[in-house]
C-alpha cells in the first residue's frame, strides 16, 4: 500500500489562559477561554453547532497527541462521537 501526504497545520500560540467556559452569543453557543479576570478572552469555536463541554488537556506542550482517525482522501470530520461502544448482552 502507498502512503500518501500528511496533511499537517500548526496553531497560533495561545495565551496560558486558565478558564474554559461555554458562552451563549446570539443564537449559538461556543466555547471561550479567558484568565481569572475575564482578558484574554479568546474564542476556541466558531461552528454553527452547539458546543457546550470544554476540557482542558493536561497535557498542554502538546505531548501524548494520539492519532485517533484519518478522513479519506478529500474529505474532512466535522464532529465526532466520543462514547464509548456499548457492551453486548451476555
Amino acid at each position: 500500500m502507498k502512503r500518501r501526504a500528511v496533511w499537517s497545520f500548526q496553531t497560533r500560540a495561545l495565551p496560558d489562559n486558565r478558564y474554559l467556559y461555554a458562552r451563549a452569543v446570539g443564537n449559538n453557543t461556543d466555547i471561550y477561554s479567558s484568565n481569572e479576570t475575564g482578558a484574554n478572552l479568546v474564542r476556541l469555536t466558531s461552528a454553527m453547532t452547539v458546543e457546550t463541554a470544554p476540557q482542558l488537556s493536561p497535557n498542554r506542550d502538546g505531548t501524548g497527541l494520539t492519532l485517533l482517525a484519518t478522513a479519506p482522501a478529500g474529505r474532512h470530520f466535522r464532529e465526532c462521537d466520543w462514547r464509548p461502544p456499548s457492551k453486548a448482552a451476555a
